[in-house]
């Protein structure tokens, strides 16, 4: 049997996802999480699958005649259940959960019913006869669109549940190694994008056909394989990655009207915390610990950042962190350390954290940063002990 580039191509993706789902299922660290995404996964290899047998020409044979795949609905609630007991530990799912699943389940038995009919009839026509007198391509119909629903209304549930976890965390904390998961925001965007791509297929199809409708479903099926292989690489790349607990984290109410004076004197007592004590030093440090050492409530701390650094708490902390570690590069006398020395003694418990923070920061790598602060300090001094200032060679000629 010779396979299409399309083929291959599906193939791919569904074997990249179906050994990363293994790979995810058998993780020891984050393990219901690493089993949701991994369900997940499944769920769209079955999707690149289905479409295989039917480009193939394999669903018009005796046995896969309306094969019983309906995996689309389940897809959107284990994606949001591996966000959810990502970013908290904590979470069990409980019985009142399940009507999450019920789309996917009655589709599913729908689809199980009519395979069980149909499999004893030896005609491919009369078995699409009588799935279309069983309201077949109707109930079909509503799956794709309840799909289009469970991705938009998933993936915007989903966004907002991590966004609200990871203000909480840069609102609370300085500790680089708790993930704020950026690579899921990639996720959502992608699915959101898919979930586009399928409605307007839906629309074309029914309501504005085209000669180019099954070049459409191609691509789209295409897109749905490369989401599988991304999402597959990123969820197993990151299976380890730290989560907080965010029922450990102080919940900052919105702060009345702070006087004038009172904000002063909580800048002075940040500035102080920062310059004097240097509090960023610990890789640690949070919100909380922090207003307890200045002696004022997490509520009016938090606001005070916000409002008169125009940051987070994390992002403070880490700025500071990132002019501890400019300092060092530039001074001679610290040499004889590494960078990644001189990062972990600043504060970061973190190298690729750091690298990031630094880059976002500076617009250059560490390395670079380096090279090209001591070649100009070099200078400076070569300048000033071998050649005689502009100044004095003005008030010479004169």
């Amino acid at each position: 049997m010779l396979f299409s580039l399309y083929e291959v191509l599906l193939l791919i993706g569904i074997t990249q996802g179906a050994i990363t789902a293994i790979l995810l299922w058998k993780s020891k660290n984050n393990q219901l999480s690493n089993r949701f995404i991994a369900l997940g996964l499944v769920a769209f290899c079955l999707i690149c699958a289905k479409q295989v047998l039917i480009n193939l020409g394999i669903t018009q044979s005796q046995w896969f005649a309306f094969i019983p795949i309906a995996s689309e609905l389940s897809a959107g609630p284990f994606f949001y259940f591996y966000v959810i007991s990502l970013i908290n530990p904590k979470f069990r799912l409980t019985a009142d959960q399940y009507w999450h699943f019920l789309p996917f389940i009655m589709i599913q038995l729908y689809v199980t019913w009519i395979y069980l009919n149909v499999v004893g009839i030896p005609s491919y026509e009369e078995k699409i006869t009588f799935a279309r007198s069983r309201h077949y391509n109707t109930i079909k119909l509503i799956e794709d669109c309840l799909t289009v629903v469970s991705i938009f209304g998933y993936a915007t549930v989903g966004y907002f549940k991590l966004a609200d976890y990871r203000k909480n965390v840069s609102d609370n904390l300085s500790d680089n190694s708790v993930s704020t998961f950026s690579w899921i925001l990639r996720i959502i965007r992608l699915s959101v994008a898919l979930g586009v791509f399928l409605l307007v297929n839906l629309i074309i199809e029914h309501f504005a056909y085209t000669q180019y409708m099954s070049l459409l479903w191609k691509v789209f099926i295409l897109c749905n394989a490369g989401l599988v292989y991304y999402f597959g690489f990123s969820a197993y790349a990151n299976r380890d990655l730290l989560s907080f607990e965010t029922e450990k984290l102080s919940k900052v109410n919105p702060a009345e009207r702070i006087p004038d004076d009172v904000v002063r004197q909580i800048i002075k007592k940040i500035d102080r915390a920062i310059k004097i004590d240097k509090v960023y030093l610990n890789p640690q440090v949070s919100a909380q610990q922090l207003a307890k050492k200045i002696d004022v409530s997490q509520t009016n701390l938090s606001y005070v950042i916000n409002s008169h650094y125009q940051q987070s708490f994390r992002d403070l902390i880490n700025l500071a962190r990132i002019e501890e570690v400019k300092e060092k590069l530039t001074n001679n006398s610290q040499s004889k350390y590494s960078i990644l020395s001189i990062a972990l003694d600043s504060g970061f418990n973190s190298e690729a954290s750091f690298y990031r923070v630094f880059k976002k920061q500076t617009g250059v790598s560490p390395k670079i940063f380096m090279e090209n602060n001591r070649e100009n300090s070099v200078e400076s001094i070569s300048n000033s002990k071998g050649e005689p200032s502009s100044d004095l060679l003005k008030s010479v000629e004169s």
